[in-house]
């Protein structure tokens, strides 16, 4: 038995038209922006030897590599701009990396 319209009428919805939901774009989130850090070369150099320990080819890809290429343009001579990660990846940083970044020393535990 095919499912035409006068089933879908009397069986699924009786009484109620038939309608499409136009489809929207989902709103820019907040979770899309980016966290712009001013961060000094001995700040970063820090965090990477915070961060190192931590396995951040596996858990923390993003912001490894965004902040081990922001030293290596440093190291090469190129100007320093400010460190740029995704929300999300700054977000999941161990508290003490995002301290330091940030301009605070690890916390001491």
């Amino acid at each position: 038995m095919a499912i035409g319209s006068v089933y879908r009428l009397s069986a699924i919805a009786p009484g109620l038209p038939i309608s499409h939901t136009p489809v929207r774009p989902p709103p820019v989130s907040e979770e899309l922006a980016s966290v712009e850090l001013t961060v000094t070369t001995a700040a970063l150099v820090k965090a990477i030897g915070l961060l190192a320990v931590q396995f951040p080819e596996q858990f923390h890809v993003e912001a490894w590599r965004a902040i081990t290429a922001e030293y290596a343009r440093r190291e090469s001579g190129y100007s320093s701009g400010p460190l740029r990660l995704p929300r999300h990846a700054f977000d999941a940083l161990p508290g003490d990396v995002k301290a330091i970044l940030q301009g605070a020393g690890p916390s001491q535990h």
